[in-house]
């Protein structure tokens, strides 16, 4: 699996809890070493032919609305039925004490974790869809807004070492911000 999150409310948090969940049943998780933007987690469920992808994020709603978007193996939402089946299963009686979790450290420890950078593969994917040379080329002054999330950073890193000038606003990580 690949276990994406973002910069809001406890997703890094989330995202160990599940991550220990899934390594105590023994499945090796790939987590980005930042938080990163959904489509990242989907590009790499995609590419390391994960069977499912999971991203902890509370998306285009307010941060009290934290929750988990479930990628396919394609990188794209999974069907609706998937997300019928795994909510079955929250109603199962049983507390919080009786599900098996594995310590992260235990499980990093123990091979379970794959800890990766996803900028370098991230950033090649896009300049294969995107003539980013071009655009860092252009005389060009650009304002980025990544509202406080995951993008933090990701424009001013992908368009750096040309003419094009980049700013950004808002890029601190505020979990609590409307972004």
């Amino acid at each position: 699996m690949v276990f994406g999150y973002d910069t809001r409310f406890a997703s890094e948090q989330f995202a160990r809890a599940g991550i220990e969940v899934l390594a105590a049943h023994d499945i090796l998780c790939h987590v980005p070493s930042q938080p990163t933007p959904t489509p990242v987690t989907s590009l790499f469920t995609q590419e390391i032919r994960a069977g499912l992808g999971v991203v902890i994020t509370a998306s285009h709603n307010p941060w009290t609305f934290n929750g988990v978007k479930i990628k396919s193996a394609a990188g794209s939402p999974v069907a609706s039925s998937v997300i019928t089946e795994i909510e079955s299963t929250l109603d199962q009686d049983g507390d919080d004490a009786s599900i098996p979790r594995r310590p992260y450290d235990d499980a990093v420890s123990a091979g379970l974790v794959h800890v990766f950078d996803p900028y370098p593969r991230a950033a090649q994917r896009l300049g294969q869809i995107v003539d980013l040379d071009r655009i860092r080329a252009a005389n060009l002054r650009v304002l980025v807004d990544p509202m406080h999330g995951a993008g933090a950073g990701w424009f001013s890193r992908l368009l750096a070492g040309g003419r094009l000038r980049v700013r950004e606003l808002h890029s601190q990580p505020d979990p609590s911000s409307g972004a």
